[in-house]
């Protein structure tokens, strides 16, 4: 289900230059008749409207958004023959799969100049094997921010974070990929050992972490003031917003390891535009973009030319070296047989 990752291991490309503060262009725009719109399909709430609005100045062409609010959605979106895009964001684990059902087509980068801006750190993943497919934008790692009033002593560990002390007072993110990753990490039950006869043993380890842990999404700044948790798995940009406004507040990533994503930008064989799909991922590695992007939508950067910017390190490309890079694992699709049962013990469990 996860696969360990190398430092030079990681590239993708992720959302975080383009992506900010979820306005969609208007539709009423005034554009010139002659002007080829390009279809760009991105996840819901996650567009600048001034960095398409000047793309579309600066390129004569008009940004077509369409937004998607779960991967099986958008998923959906590509396959389907009646549509059509020219830009796609999609995270690393779904483009290995992409490629083999041939979705994608590979990018010209002699026609993305900006791709220097773009770490090494993020180039070559295991999902786009000689980076071809995809541009690396945005990535994050999900950690754990804490009430250092309430937490007075370090953490560090995923064993700590079942101290009777802290019984009821932490969540982690309600998803498959999180529940299974921290069952992995505490040494609990390895995902990939999961068979029919193992579906017992599987459910208890399932049902004992939920009794632990509080299972929510990553909207946690509510409970977090009204001291109803103490500490919760967020993702280091989600940490990076609340940290802004509560002093208090800390982060750490877990010493055993921790789940890491990288929000891509693909272009699909369908593309209507490829040469304008190109001029849009270039103009999104810009720098001025990605520093406008990363400060709005507080999602960790790809791009190294923000390093010297003012933002916090925490989203900069750099705060990737800091962490214990080779115990950061990707998410990965697993076989049909283990998603029926993990399927099974979800919803047996009422998760």
């Amino acid at each position: 289900m996860f696969r360990k990752i190398g430092i030079w291991a990681l590239m993708s490309f992720s959302l975080g230059v383009l992506w900010g503060l979820g306005v969609i262009v208007s539709e009423t725009q005034v554009d010139p008749g002659d002007w080829k719109t390009i279809d760009v399909l991105v996840r819901e709430g996650s567009v600048l409207q001034d960095v398409v609005e000047t793309f579309q100045t600066t390129s004569r062409a008009k940004v077509h958004l369409t937004t998607y609010k779960t991967q099986p959605e958008m998923l959906a979106y590509l396959s389907d023959p009646s549509r059509s895009f020219d830009v796609v964001s999609v995270y690393c684990h779904q483009i290995d799969d992409l490629i083999e059902k041939q979705l994608l087509s590979e990018i010209d980068f002699a026609k993305i100049p900006n791709i220097e801006n773009i770490s090494s750190d993020f180039q070559g993943g295991y999902f786009d094997l000689g980076g071809k497919h995809s541009v690396a934008i945005s990535w994050g790692v999900n950690g754990f921010i804490y009430n250092s009033e309430k937490v007075k002593d370090p953490i560090g560990s995923w064993r700590k974070l079942s101290d009777k002390a802290f019984a009821r007072k932490v969540s982690l993110i309600k998803s498959k990929e999180e529940v299974l990753s921290a069952l992995n990490y505490r040494g609990a039950f390895d995902v990939s050992s999961l068979t029919s006869e193992s579906l017992d043993e599987f459910l208890s380890v399932l049902k004992r972490l939920s009794s632990q842990f509080i299972l929510l999404g990553q909207d946690v700044e509510e409970q977090l003031k009204r001291d109803e948790l103490w500490i919760a798995q967020v993702s280091n940009g989600k940490a990076a917003r609340i940290m802004e406004s509560n002093p208090k507040m800390k982060f750490f990533v877990p010493e055993e390891g921790a789940t890491i994503w990288i929000q891509n930008l693909v272009i699909p064989k369908n593309s209507k535009y490829p040469e304008l799909a190109h001029k849009f991922i270039n103009y999104s590695l810009d720098k001025d973009v990605a520093l406008a992007t990363v400060s709005s939508l507080k999602e960790s950067s790809a791009n190294v030319a923000i390093e010297e910017s003012s933002i916090p390190s925490v989203l900069k490309p750099s705060y990737l070296r800091e962490l214990q890079i080779g115990k950061l694992s990707f998410a990965k699709n697993v076989d049909s047989q283990k998603a029926r049962l993990i399927e099974l013990a979800w919803s047996s469990l009422g998760l």
